[in-house]
């Protein structure tokens, strides 16, 4: 398991603006993890995906930050200042529908909805 401290550097790596070192150090975060370590996959999952050079990559990887979410606790996100794990949700889903939506993918939904 990738320590938080590790993981928020990789961030802060990322966010200054040198994309290439963070997405080598997020990347490093990600295979320091396991398949149940899915708060530190959710929150890496979501900002490697703003450093993809492909929309189909970037996509995937805001796929795999939704698919870690629904195991969540709020207390899995505290030590990052994340009061609540549904603070996270709206944003994973917009990213993910702004991907779908620059991509002309229809949106994949677990479950179909009739009218």
């Amino acid at each position: 398991m990738t320590h938080w401290d590790a993981i928020i550097a990789a961030v802060g790596l990322a966010l200054s603006g040198d994309q290439g070192a963070g997405r080598h150090a997020l990347s490093t975060c990600w295979e320091l993890t396991s398949e149940g370590d899915h708060a530190q996959r959710c929150v890496i999952a979501h900002y490697l995906a703003d450093l993809q050079q492909h929309l189909d990559d970037e996509v995937a990887w805001d796929e795999r930050a939704l698919q870690a979410y629904p195991h969540l606790t709020d207390a899995d996100l505290a030590p990052i200042g994340i009061p609540t794990a549904r603070g996270l949700a709206s944003s994973l889903h917009l990213n993910l529908g702004d991907g779908y939506l620059r991509g002309a993918t229809p949106c994949r939904t677990s479950s179909s909805r009739e009218t």
